[in-house]
């Protein structure tokens, strides 16, 4: 009895079909696509827009550089307030209280 079912379990192990290769989207498995996908000009400007861009500023008082990083749009916005704080800082005049002329 064990040897017919060690011959049928020998038979069935035989007569399983190949095995196919494995659907896409299971983990494990490759599966390459000939397609190949170009960006459109506006998604490679978005792309262009989210780059990190990084510098070495020099910091007034001392001789260590500061890493400055962002993207080009946060980068043109901090120039854009720099320039304002100052234009604004330069055409502060104090006056004098008593006779209202700038000292």
């Amino acid at each position: 009895m064990i040897v017919a079912a060690l011959t049928a379990a020998a038979l069935m192990m035989q007569a399983a079909p190949a095995s196919s290769p494995a659907p896409a989207g299971i983990p494990g498995t490759r599966s390459v696509s000939p397609l190949t996908v170009t960006p459109t000009p506006q998604e490679k400007a978005q792309v262009a827009q989210k780059k990190l861009i990084c510098s070495d500023e020099q910091v007034l008082g001392t001789l260590f550089p500061k890493r400055m990083c962002g993207t080009a749009e946060e980068i043109e916005d901090h120039k854009r307030e720099s320039q304002e704080y100052l234009r604004k800082a330069q055409a502060f005049r104090p006056y004098d209280a008593n006779s209202g002329l700038p000292q």
